[in-house]
């Protein structure tokens, strides 16, 4: 028997697409050229930098400046248009988000676990448009590594008060579901909410 779900966030819970945070970038920084933005926030630079704002090296305000300096313009918006920007991409993937909460009505003891490699503007962003369903949230900045690393699994099952044998996990990046289930979870490799559906009915979760 169950006692917990664990959950990747992007791409599962939670769809993002790269070109809506390239198009906000490019509103705040008018003077610059989309590829120069694309560049700046896809490779290398920023990527190495957003590694380390979501394993918690770097702090959010040091992230907004280094990106800022990266893109050198002229234009310096707030705070928190900067922060709009970096997360508007990220929309509610509402046939998943749907499918959690009847697995929660069919068994409300079941323990819902957010496991992701993300930064806590993007965090916050992604539960706001999910309800704040979960019970309890591991992400990379927490743990100090991110996915396939056991060590971000470990610290989410610790978290929830749950052994590897009692979760199902899914994950839209292979290689994260191949480390969990050599820890012992039951797991599914995520491609559409329909076969999530399937696979969590095959396992009694529906």
């Amino acid at each position: 028997m169950f006692k917990a779900i664990l959950t990747d966030l992007g791409q599962v819970v939670c769809t993002f697409d790269r070109a809506i945070m390239v198009d906000n970038f490019q509103t705040l920084y008018p003077d610059k050229d989309r590829k120069i933005l694309e560049l700046v926030l896809f490779g290398p630079k920023g990527p190495q930098y957003l590694k380390k704002f979501e394993l918690g090296i770097i702090t959010p305000d040091t992230y907004r400046r280094d990106i800022q300096a990266l893109i050198g313009s002229k234009h310096e918006p707030s705070e928190q248009a900067f922060w709009q920007a970096h997360t508007a991409m990220y929309q509610a993937n509402q046939p998943v988000v749907d499918l959690w909460r009847n697995a929660l009505e069919h068994d409300p003891g079941l323990r819902l676990v957010a496991v992701s490699d993300t930064d806590p503007c993007s965090l916050e962003r992604m539960l706001i448009l999910t309800g704040r369903l979960f019970h309890t949230i591991t992400t990379s900045y927490m743990a100090g590594e991110c996915k396939p690393h056991a060590r971000i699994f470990n610290f989410a099952l610790e978290s929830a008060g749950v052994a590897a044998k009692e979760c199902f996990f899914t994950d839209d990046l292979l290689p994260n579901v191949q480390a969990a289930s050599r820890l012992g979870m039951a797991t599914h490799h995520y491609t559409s909410p329909e076969l999530l559906a399937q696979a969590l009915a095959e396992q009694g979760l529906l």
